[in-house]
């Protein structure tokens, strides 16, 4: 597990890592009130690759787990899961139109927008990871983003360029999502299938698809919300930089809440559920001994780092990361009782309540703050949402994992986390009469050393079972041992 862990952290930072490579370039290429009209445009359209999507991914990477050694069992699903896919992409087309028509100040890039709900229907990485084949959709990434990260630099030079930069991302994800189906003759077998609409299966894919739908609301809607609400897109422009670093932030914890559903579903199928509460125990100490130092870290530096990286004129992006900070921890906790619990043991309505009060919350608390507060009262709601959400989580899956275990481990990891970020303010005074980027590389260096030398001191868990045997491995191959 620990290996497809790596591979999809891999293919989460490389879906992250890219645009996070271009950010400082488009930001100066482009001016906040354009990158806003793209971040308005672009949240509209999500909403119709959710509907594209369904919830396939998430049922088809569970039912490919389930049926792992069965190769005719995964070809029949693979069909299933596509021809649905396929229905509910028409669907979204014909409504986004619709939506293109009516928004006509933006029809163009809207139009743009519109190629990555039609790339949706060809994404089948879900079957690869129920497969446990990650390493395919790693390679897969790093080649497609490769190359939209060259024309954007090649072909985005002003505002009027906006329609490039827009079809960039849409673009390069069809020719990524088209290519996987290469690999794909390997692992289906030839079957006896008649094309059928599989009520039993559309009804637990929609069953799986209110709490996704639920989650884009309150990670999508605040977008839209401020487009429709404020009288400027200059605040999406601020917002969408804090979502961007935020996200590249947050693949640490979404790639392994990836790995868990196909591995906690096989294990569900055994009934081995012991092993399965010692998996959640040792996820969760990782994710909050990684997602505790990068929100502080976010915290502690972003005043200094988001003018050296976005330029000048982004100021309000780094009070923005500030106030999103705690979404790591939330978001990377809420991931692995969602991914590794509740859905891969059937209990996605449960997951579907604590999104769809979290999406409630966010919508309302939107309504009261953007207004007021513009895109500082979307991010507040954002964290109020994520925190409901974790309370419900917990609360169902509490008998796989306590909340005593978790808030003794927080406390730990947040401890060391504030000791490190303590010795940030040290190493900007030593190095005050550096430039910027020298004085920001020394501060994070010198975090994550002192970080380190913390978890060997108090020899933790995450040095002992994690750093130690990898530091080891690669030192024994280096050797040549």
């Amino acid at each position: 597990m620990k290996k497809n862990y790596f591979y999809n952290l891999l293919y989460g930072i490389a879906s992250f890592i890219f645009p996070l490579i271009t950010t400082p370039y488009v930001s100066r290429k482009l001016s906040v009130t354009v990158i806003g009209e793209y971040s308005f445009t672009f949240s509209l359209a999500s909403y119709f690759m959710l509907i594209a999507v369904f919830g396939c991914h998430v049922q088809g990477q569970r039912e490919i787990a389930y049926r792992h050694g069965n190769p005719g069992e995964c070809t029949k699903v693979f069909f299933d899961n596509t021809l649905i896919k396929f229905c509910m992409t028409v669907l979204a087309l014909g409504l986004y139109l619709v939506v293109c028509l009516v928004e006509k100040e933006h029809v163009w890039l809207l139009l743009i927008q519109g190629i990555a709900i039609a790339a949706a229907f060809f994404d089948i990485s879900w079957f690869f990871q129920g497969m446990e084949e990650f390493r395919l959709t790693l390679f897969r990434n790093l080649i497609v983003k490769t190359a939209g990260m060259v024309m954007i630099f090649l072909f985005v030079k002003e505002d009027s360029d906006l329609w490039i930069y827009a079809l960039c991302y849409p673009l390069s994800t069809l020719l990524g999502n088209l290519s996987l189906w290469l690999s794909l003759p390997r692992y289906l077998v030839r079957i006896a299938y008649k094309p059928c609409f599989n009520k039993n299966y559309f009804k637990i894919a929609f069953e799986l698809f209110i709490p996704i739908l639920s989650s884009q609301i309150y990670s999508v809607t605040d977008r839209a919300m401020m487009g429709f609400m404020l009288e400027t897109t200059e605040e999406n422009g601020y917002y969408e930089q804090a979502q961007k670093i935020m996200r590249i932030m947050m693949t640490v914890s979404d790639s392994m809440g990836a790995v868990l559903l196909p591995r906690i579903a096989i294990l569900f199928e055994e009934k081995a559920y012991e092993k399965i509460k010692d998996i959640l125990k040792k996820t969760v100490v990782i994710i909050l001994g990684l997602t505790c130092p990068m929100a502080v870290g976010i915290f502690v530096i972003a005043e200094d780092f988001i003018p050296l990286f976005l330029g000048q004129g982004y100021g309000k992006t780094a009070l923005l990361l500030s106030v999103l900070a705690p979404i790591l921890i939330l978001s990377g906790i809420c991931n692995i009782l969602g991914l590794g619990v509740l859905i891969p043991m059937g209990r996605h309505n449960k997951a579907t309540v604590a999104t769809t009060a979290g999406a409630f919350i966010n919508i309302v608390l939107n309504v009261v703050l953007i207004r007021r507060y513009f895109s500082v009262g979307a991010a507040t709601a954002s964290v109020i949402a994520e925190i409901i959400v974790f309370a419900i989580h917990f609360y169902y899956a509490r008998e796989y994992i306590s909340f005593g275990f978790v808030a003794k481990k927080f406390v730990r990891y947040f401890g060391m986390a504030s000791a490190m970020g303590v010795t940030t303010g040290i190493f900007q005074h030593m190095f005050r009469d550096t430039g910027m980027g020298v004085q920001i590389t020394f501060r994070v260096t010198g975090a994550v050393v002192f970080y380190l030398v913390i978890l060997l001191a108090l020899r933790d868990e995450i040095w002992k079972n994690d750093i130690a045997p990898t530091v080891s491995r690669l030192l024994k191959k280096r050797s040549g041992g």
